[in-house]
């Protein structure tokens, strides 16, 4: 017989399925085929993982779980080079989170890679404003003003 999951179960177990094939994208897959089906599938279970965390977006845990599984999804975006569907994720999960550095950093290198420097630089200056003593963002901020 089988057992029922919470969302809150179903969103934690894709989550960790997709963390899964995020990390295994680097150690065991040399061939760019196996790279890009690794993280084909990380997204894939991200995606579930966001669509369970859906079901319990009333409650604190379910918007965590949002933010934690966008922004992982982004990342596997990004390394597809697809950047546009990155920056949409990290676009939601500030959305939900307009605090949360990472997305704003994460969304700024995608930016950077479709050469879109004022917005590149828009994202990296929030970011810089939030973490204020951080050199390197601030070079990354630096070297993407200087494109526009």
């Amino acid at each position: 017989m089988e057992q029922c999951t919470s969302g809150e179960e179903e969103a934690a177990r894709k989550f960790e399925e997709g963390k899964f094939y995020f990390i295994l994208r680097e150690f065991f897959f040399t061939s760019s085929s196996n790279y890009d089906a690794a993280l084909n599938s990380a997204i894939q279970s991200f995606t579930k993982a966001y669509d369970a965390s859906l079901l319990f977006m009333s409650k604190n845990e379910g918007r965590v779980a949002a933010v934690k599984t966008l922004l992982n999804r982004a990342a596997a975006l990004k390394e597809l080079k697809k950047y546009r569907a990155a920056i949409d994720d990290c676009t939601k999960v500030l959305d939900m989170d307009p605090l949360f550095v990472h997305a704003y950093i994460r969304r700024a290198r995608c930016y950077v890679e479709l050469k879109e420097w004022a917005e590149a630089v828009h994202s990296f200056n929030i970011a810089c404003q939030l973490c204020p003593g951080d050199k390197a963002l601030a070079r990354e901020c630096e070297v993407a003003s200087k494109k526009i």
